[in-house]
């Protein structure tokens, strides 16, 4: 398991400014805007169908999740780097 956790682990493969760069490029082009609000409907769509229509809560859980992630990553991010 230790091995598993070690391959996925990014900083493995980018050093910390990079990672952290690469996540703030990803909110400044993507996820802002017109697809940001796109892709949190289409999630909170699909936990909505998984969750109550499917009735598969986990993965319901885990699109609610990512839509949460979407909506407010990029404020989290920005308070991130203004405490360092």
């Amino acid at each position: 398991m230790n091995e598993y956790l070690n391959y996925i682990n990014p900083l493995k493969y980018f050093t910390a400014d990079q990672y952290s760069s690469f996540w703030q490029n990803l909110f400044v082009t993507t996820l802002s805007g017109f697809w940001a609000r796109m892709l949190v409907m289409l999630f909170l769509g699909l936990a909505i169908w998984f969750g109550i229509r499917r009735e598969r809560i986990a993965s319901g859980l885990a699109f609610f999740v990512i839509a949460i992630f979407i909506a407010y990553g990029g404020g989290i991010l920005k308070l991130i780097s203004v405490m360092r």
